[in-house]
């Protein structure tokens, strides 16, 4: 269906999910307001297991366990496509305070992703203030992921597994409590082409970025500028190092700093 208006506002699902919208088909967003809405397990706002695309609008406020604002479904077909709007204070008890991305694939182009909370606080939980990846791929071409928040790690986003590419836009003053204040990545692989990881903060090591585990990194044409970590000991504040990570051609990191050693890259 087709939405160029409105408000769904207020609506809930107590045992399953898509507190506002379950679509397994093609949903397109225009315009209007998608606030405020709950669901027991995924996505207070939008459930996506068809295609999603995203033109304009306002998905905020919304609560779940797991991508709060929306969630990408495990079908290998599920596709979202945000062309714009913006997607705001929703928080998530668990992981995925904006986006969860637990298969297929999702691309965001001029849209804005501010605000949101990945609250939890148990094992693999508290990750991915603003998108979380569990799988499946994650393409970031442009806009902004700003002023998320992670209990643990990777407060704007987080990639367990799966894909991650950027190629511009701007992953700024996003804050985890834990690892990865700006990114972070324990598998799979997260590629940047272009555009700045600015401002962010980690309680403990990598304010910019953090890698881990099995993840392979790789860094092209991008800022790496006044991110933070405040951990004591070896914690970079701009990227903490501990996988595969290359950097290319045209990489700047400047001006992040470190409660103790390495203020650029550990």
């Amino acid at each position: 269906f087709n939405m160029y208006g409105g408000t769904f506002t207020g609506n809930s699902t107590t045992t399953t999910n898509g507190g506002a919208i379950y679509s397994m088909g093609n949903f397109n967003l225009y315009g209007g307001t998608i606030s405020g809405n709950t669901a027991a397990n995924d996505a207070g706002g939008v459930y996506n297991c068809g295609v999603f695309r995203m033109y304009g609008g306002i998905i905020s406020n919304n609560t779940s366990r797991w991508g709060a604002g929306l969630y990408n479904s495990s079908s290998n077909n599920a596709n979202t496509i945000i062309y714009g709007g913006t997607i705001s204070n929703n928080t998530a008890s668990e992981n995925g305070g904006a986006i969860f991305v637990q298969n297929g694939s999702v691309m965001i182009e001029q849209a804005v992703i501010t605000g949101n909370k990945a609250n939890g606080t148990g094992d693999d939980s508290g990750l991915g203030g603003g998108i979380h990846v569990a799988n499946g791929t994650l393409t970031f071409k442009s806009g902004e992921v700003s002023s998320n928040t992670a209990n643990k790690s990777g407060g704007g986003i987080n990639a367990a597994n799966g894909t991650v590419n950027i190629s511009g836009g701007q992953i700024k003053n996003n804050r985890a409590n834990n690892w990865g204040g700006g990114a972070r990545s324990s598998a799979g692989t997260f590629n940047m082409t272009g555009g700045e990881i600015t401002g962010n903060t980690a309680g403990n090591g990598g304010g910019g970025a953090d890698f881990s585990g099995s993840a392979t990194a790789s860094f092209t044409n991008t800022i790496i500028s006044g991110n933070a970590s405040q951990g004591t000991g070896d914690k970079a504040g701009g990227i903490q190092n501990g996988t595969n990570l290359t950097l290319g051609t045209g990489v700047v990191i400047e001006n992040n700093t470190a409660a103790n050693n390495a203020g650029g890259i550990e």
